[in-house]
């Protein structure tokens, strides 16, 4: 196990990152919910998940409530079930979502009215490898679904990228739009 953690913190050192990776880099804000993922099973069997659930129990589950904000997402946008579940099915991808509803649980970022809801975080591909979407490429579908926008930033060198970070660790700026940033 140690191993592993060794090794895993080699990949990710700002050192390995400089030697193996080149720009540009895309950073997104994370934002302070909990992990929802939306698939489709068939092209018309849709299929929310959260923490080990899919919803379906007497009392409001992560799955559920994010069922429930889906289908207000989509209600605003005229959007239905059925067209998400075929566009998902289709490309054989899963969508990723930060779930932020402080009146089903709350976080330590607190999230007014407005603001609450399903946040794409990611779209990935349905692979056995990590195959992940551009950060603008899942914007455009958020907007297109009615879903929360996940910020995110693009930097063209590593040096711009530890630069941001280090200035956020420091407490020397929060998000764009002036909100606190998880972690």
């Amino acid at each position: 196990r140690h191993a592993r953690m060794s090794e895993a913190g080699q990949t990710t050192s700002e050192e390995a990152l400089a030697t193996n990776t080149v720009g540009p880099y895309e950073v997104s804000h994370k934002e302070n919910g909990c992990i929802v993922f939306i698939a489709a099973l068939s092209p018309t069997q849709l299929i929310v998940s959260s923490k080990n659930s899919i919803g379906g129990m007497d009392a409001p589950q992560h799955a559920e409530i994010g069922r429930q904000w889906l289908r207000r997402h989509l209600s605003h946008v005229h959007r239905t079930e059925l067209e998400l579940c075929q566009l998902l099915h289709n490309q054989q991808i899963t969508a990723v979502f930060e779930l932020c509803d402080d009146d089903f649980e709350e976080h330590i970022v607190a999230y007014p009215p407005e603001k609450r809801g399903l946040y794409l975080h990611g779209v990935n591909r349905n692979t056995v490898n990590l195959d992940t979407w551009p950060s603008e490429q899942v914007r455009r579908l958020a907007v297109a679904f009615g879903f929360q926008i996940t910020q995110y930033r693009i930097f063209d060198t590593l040096d711009e990228v530890m630069s941001y970070c280090r200035t956020v660790r420091d407490g020397q700026t929060i998000g764009d739009n002036g909100e606190h940033l998880e972690g």
